[in-house]
């Protein structure tokens, strides 16, 4: 069967994501950085990374649905869309691992996504910066491109005819 969906992983390949970002005005002071993570959440992930982006687009423009899988927790998805609102308009399906209650590369994690999308699993392409991820969606039973940079991402999804 021909893919039909891909499924983006967000931080890493969508959005250039620095944690490091939420404490660089204080570094140095202990006790109150951690629990400030949620809400300096907007300051580490200012900035889309645009070659992915427009891939993306492209996609769309040719109806390949899309869908996402993020590290990005229940309580950081909210502040992340107030720096990027489009990944809340461009995704048909959200899966955050912390809501299952796993860490990728789960394979539950696709199987989620593929049964909340109402998709089989050898329709879909899913996209991470992380090989380990891949490993596990491929052992989901997804097809998936190990991001490293845009032009081989092109490429992938050139390959498989998404493009």
């Amino acid at each position: 069967m021909t893919a039909d969906t891909v499924v983006f992983e967000i931080g890493g390949v969508l959005v250039d994501w620095q944690p490091h970002l939420a404490w660089a005005d204080d570094l140095g002071e202990n006790g109150t950085r951690v629990a400030q993570y949620i809400h300096r959440y907007t300051r580490t992930v200012p900035d889309k990374l645009s070659a992915t982006w427009d891939p993306l687009y492209a996609l769309k423009d040719k109806d390949v649905t899309l869908h996402a899988i993020t590290d990005w927790s229940a309580e950081k998805w909210p502040e992340g869309l107030k720096v990027q609102p489009k990944l809340g308009e461009v995704f048909g399906t959200t899966v955050m691992p912390d809501e299952l209650c796993v860490l990728k590369p789960s394979t539950k994690i696709g199987k989620t996504l593929c049964t909340h999308a109402k998709v089989p699993s050898d329709q879909c392409v899913y996209i991470d910066d992380g090989l380990h991820n891949c490993l596990g969606a491929r052992a989901a039973g997804v097809d998936a491109i190990h991001f490293t940079n845009a032009a081989d991402l092109r490429a992938g999804l050139n390959e498989r005819a998404l493009l």
